[in-house]
């Protein structure tokens, strides 16, 4: 049994393939139904069948991303897949929530925490997402995670409200004009991620009070929009996926227990998590 398994957002896309009880690993451009063509998809999608199984094809896929909620993003991808495969192979499209649940949770119950470029949340009752919250984009939303955190640390960057050695900082590592902020939000592709790609900086200087009460302040109102809303008991699991929970989780979870709630796990990245929710005493489901 060979079953291939992506995690993909727009960026970039992992890989592992699951074979004889061996895990082999790659990494592609992402794949998003909603930024990338179906050509555009089926080409990235033969480089890594090329890389992983040069003469032969998976028995299933298991494929996660981003903006697969809606049917018809699902058979746009699917449509990639079939393009370089036989119809013999079976595609399986899941939300990247669904994969944050199995990776973080596997088949435990609580909520379900993305706090990574952007941000989302449910209950999952070990199998099924059951409930949500309303997760509108880096525009309305995604407090406390990547984007939002860029565009606030940019509001005091443009207005020159930080402190001098944090405008000074910023300047000489990114030597970024106003044009080019604003360009690259306003007019550039994808700017959630030039947005979040601006956290790094927030973890070089978090020993700056502001800059600290900046994350800080995001974590309350993550906690406030995304998990308050799913809590069913006093003290529920939690299970969080994401760079921004990982990267700043010495922060994150002592506000965590302040607000009663029981953190089980925090992953960087699903990846590593699902390979382990497709095995099963050595074999494959």
């Amino acid at each position: 049994m060979k079953i291939l398994i992506a995690d993909s957002g727009s960026t970039k896309t992992d890989w592992r393939l699951l074979r004889d009880g061996k895990i082999l690993q790659a990494q592609s451009e992402g794949l998003n139904p909603y930024f990338h063509s179906e050509r555009q998809m089926a080409e990235r999608i033969g480089h890594v069948l090329k890389e992983l199984l040069p003469e032969d094809e998976p028995d299933e896929i298991h494929f996660y991303g981003a903006g697969l909620g809606e049917m018809e993003m699902r058979d746009k991808l699917r449509g990639a897949f079939t393009q370089q495969l036989s119809a013999r192979v079976s595609v399986h499209t899941h939300s990247d929530m669904l994969a944050a649940a199995r990776a973080a949770a596997g088949k435990s119950p609580g909520i379900v925490g993305i706090m990574g470029t952007g941000g989302n949340a449910c209950y999952y009752d070990g199998e099924n997402l059951i409930q949500s919250v309303p997760a509108p984009g880096y525009v309305f939303g995604d407090e406390g995670c990547g984007a939002w955190l860029g565009i606030q640390l940019l509001k005091g960057i443009l207005r020159q409200t930080w402190p001098a050695p944090i405008l000074d900082s910023f300047s000489k590592k990114y030597a970024l004009s106003t044009a080019d902020l604003l360009r690259a939000t306003y007019k550039e592709a994808r700017p959630n991620t030039f947005l979040a790609g601006f956290v790094p900086f927030l973890y070089e200087h978090i020993a700056e009070a502001a800059i600290q009460e900046l994350v800080l302040e995001g974590f309350r109102q993550y906690i406030r929009f995304y998990l308050e809303p799913l809590r069913q008991d006093d003290y529920p699991p939690l299970f969080l996926v994401g760079g921004v929970a990982h990267g700043f989780q010495n922060l994150l979870m002592p506000l965590l227990r302040q607000h009663g709630f029981s953190l089980q796990r925090i992953l960087s990245k699903p990846i590593a998590g699902l390979s382990l929710y497709h095995q099963e005493d050595g074999k494959f489901h």
